[in-house]
């Protein structure tokens, strides 16, 4: 009987050494360096600042945008600015020819895992880490919240996205258009669709739809933390389209600071969001 105990004993032990290992493991994972951060974004701004700003940026493009303007709009040259780069930025030369929307979406998920990475990096420093996504970078920073939630970040700003676009856009998208939505001096609301004519153009909407696709009520409902956002969407955005009743219920729920900006399109949007930048990170 002694010895069975005895056995029983070292197999527990052996089998709590081998958990702590895996975590271990994994929290060895997420030690990320800067030079590791350094390999997939751009930094810039106050070095000494305890105030990180991510941002995730907007506009699908192939190439990193220049975000001093942006930077100076805001009046935020006091925080340190970290640019996340995306599938596209990093490797634009894997679109040159078409790629289906199953092989869009698994790419397009790297860009949260992306931002992972650079959130991890500077919470670890004791960093005051605040996102910022705007348009396109409105979605990554959705998907982002949805996989790993709040709890790295003091706040996030949010700015001309949507959490449940019409499938007739998203699917659009996936099959290379692009689109707007028009809206009418009767109130009535359409898309108009273009397909795009080279590979390249058509693989960046089908990126925009890997994360249009995705239905945010749903991956956002078990999430805590979600008052650290601020929101802003345009009534008239023809971009993304206006919000729902039921995205603007859901958002007020989760006590998120939602703002609409009445008549705004999407650059209205996309101004009056970024103009509340330097007040809601308290950036000095």
């Amino acid at each position: 009987m002694r010895t069975n105990i005895l056995k029983l004993m070292m197999i527990s032990i052996s089998l709590f050494l081998v958990s702590c290992n895996k975590d271990d493991d994994k929290d060895r994972e997420k030690n990320y360096t800067l030079s590791e951060v350094q390999a997939i974004a751009r930094i810039t701004g106050n070095q000494s600042s305890n105030i990180v700003v991510v941002n995730m940026q907007g506009g699908l493009s192939y190439e990193l945008n220049d975000t001093a303007q942006m930077i100076d709009f805001a009046d935020a040259k006091n925080a340190l600015w970290v640019d996340v780069q995306q599938i596209q930025t990093l490797n634009p030369d894997w679109f040159n020819k078409d790629i289906s929307f199953a092989e869009a979406k698994t790419k397009a998920s790297t860009n949260a895992e992306n931002v992972d990475k650079v959130v991890s990096y500077y919470k670890s420093r004791g960093k005051t880490v605040c996102l910022v996504g705007v348009s396109y970078g409105a979605f990554v920073a959705q998907d982002y919240i949805a996989r790993y939630g709040t709890s790295k970040i003091s706040k996030a700003l949010i700015v001309a996205g949507r959490l449940e676009m019409e499938n007739e856009f998203w699917e659009k998208f996936s099959e290379g258009y692009d689109g707007e939505y028009v809206y009418g001096a009767d109130g009535k609301v359409t898309c108009t669709f273009i397909e795009n004519k080279t590979a390249k153009d058509r693989n960046l909407g089908r990126l925009a739809a890997a994360l249009g696709c995705k239905r945010f009520t749903t991956l956002w409902e078990n999430v805590n933390g979600l008052d650290k956002i601020m929101y802003y969407y345009g009534t008239k955005d023809e971009k993304v389209g206006n919000f729902t009743a039921e995205e603007i219920k859901f958002l007020v729920s989760k006590k998120v600071q939602l703002f609409s900006v009445p008549e705004g399109n999407h650059d209205d949007t996309s101004v009056a969001g970024v103009s509340k930048l330097k007040e809601y990170f308290q950036i000095p």
